[in-house]
């Protein structure tokens, strides 16, 4: 899906991809957002990261919202603890639901009493419902993004160019801009 251009252990891994098999225009339409940088490989690199990024975060997200709509929240989950009161495994409960919940079970049951052998089967739709998080997802979202056009604005006002050898003066600018309440930034920009 992607190759890696370069082994240079100073450069951030976001400069060190191209795209192969990832879809061109989402590349191309992420990669927008990095006009500011000269180097066609940088910003393909960065949009390459940027999407494997998003899908990532995506992935993660739904992968619990899942389990939560089907197996409840793991912070209600019962934990197992020792005799001295020390924790010893989280997961317990939550092991119990999700095979549950995925299991069709090694000795199903055929011959129930009162249920005929062919039966009809209903499919239930999709509902549509947003999540309780996607608020403050979003407003994460913005708050990053927000940061990371003031960190973009600042690189450009003082002549950074994304490369391995400005990492670490980049990554002081970062710190800067996360100390930052997110009202300050604003202000800046």
């Amino acid at each position: 899906m992607i190759e890696k251009t370069s082994d240079d252990e100073t450069l951030p891994i976001v400069l060190r991809y191209r795209n192969k098999l990832l879809d061109s225009q989402q590349i191309a339409s992420i990669e927008e957002n990095y006009k500011y940088i000269a180097d066609k490989a940088q910003r393909e690199s960065l949009a390459v990261a940027t999407f494997l990024n998003r899908v990532s975060a995506a992935s993660v997200i739904s992968l619990n919202e899942v389990e939560r709509l089907y197996a409840g929240h793991p912070a209600f989950f019962k934990w197992h603890w020792n005799e001295n009161g020390d924790l010893q495994d989280r997961s317990v409960d939550q092991h119990k639901r999700l095979g549950g919940l995925i299991s069709t079970g090694a000795n199903n049951v055929l011959d129930i009493p009162g249920i005929p052998e062919k039966y009809v089967c209903a499919e239930v739709d999709n509902e549509m419902i947003g999540s309780k998080m996607q608020d403050e997802i979003h407003d994460l979202i913005v708050d990053g993004e927000i940061r990371q056009a003031y960190l973009r604005s600042v690189l450009d006002k003082e002549n950074i160019g994304i490369t391995g050898s400005n990492s670490e003066e980049i990554r002081k600018k970062v710190k800067e801009i996360d100390d930052m309440s997110l009202d300050e930034v604003k202000e800046k920009l």
